[in-house]
């Protein structure tokens, strides 16, 4: 019985994660629309993954560099230093 539940748990923690990765691989492929302007401040596959993230869950990107202060898009961007 134990290990039953604990494959159905298991389960559904792999399908929440699939469905997340779905809606952020969307997001990130709607961040190409912006591709001249991340591609001449040189984003990363990183930094998208990153900015796609806080646009899906709707929160503010924290980031160490300035340039991406200058992108925009529908994200509220910090930098810490």
């Amino acid at each position: 019985e134990k290990s039953n539940h604990d494959r159905l748990q298991f389960e559904q923690a792999s399908q929440n994660v699939l469905d997340l990765v779905k809606k952020l691989s969307v997001k990130m492929g709607q961040l190409q629309l912006h591709w001249q302007q991340t591609r001449q401040i040189g984003l990363s596959l990183g930094d998208r993954a990153c900015l796609s993230t806080a646009i899906r869950l709707e929160i503010p990107v924290l980031t160490a560099d300035r340039v991406w202060s200058a992108l925009k898009l529908p994200v509220t961007i910090q930098c810490i230093r």
